[in-house]
């Protein structure tokens, strides 16, 4: 069982007891997992949610971003979209990651242009005729 630290009256489960195992397993038992444990340990609901819930504020926070790069960057990719990721991120003095993240929150995506096949009438015939005996 738990270690049990003791507080005048009232005792209280560590808080490695109220690990993730035994949140599974009272949600399983019970709908409210915390009414559970309070019984199980005979404890507060308070200390309980307070134990098994975040805290506000403790996710990982956010970095922040040079607006003046981020606003280069689009640029770039505005006036040409077929430039790499990579050299974009040497042009700006940035790394790759910035780069990515300033495209995905501004909507742009990077294009490859490629050739498109330009042939004589006759091949082309040739090549309708090939796609349309295969079944594709």
């Amino acid at each position: 069982m738990c270690k049990i630290s003791s507080k005048s009256v009232k005792w209280l489960p560590s808080k490695k007891c109220l690990d993730k195992k035994l949140w599974e397993r009272s949600w399983k038992i019970q709908a409210s997992p915390t009414r559970w444990i309070t019984k199980q340990f005979g404890i507060d609901n308070s200390t309980v949610s307070q134990t098994t819930q975040r805290r506000a504020g403790s996710g990982r926070k956010t970095k922040t971003t040079d607006p003046v790069n981020a606003r280069k960057v689009r640029d770039y990719f505005k006036r040409n979209p077929n430039l790499s990721i990579r050299d974009v991120a040497k042009k700006v003095n940035s790394s790759v990651w910035f780069v990515q993240q300033t495209m995905k929150r501004a909507g742009l995506h990077v294009w490859k242009v490629r050739k498109a096949f330009s042939g004589t009438d006759k091949q082309n015939t040739v090549a309708k005729a090939r796609k349309s005996t295969s079944g594709n």
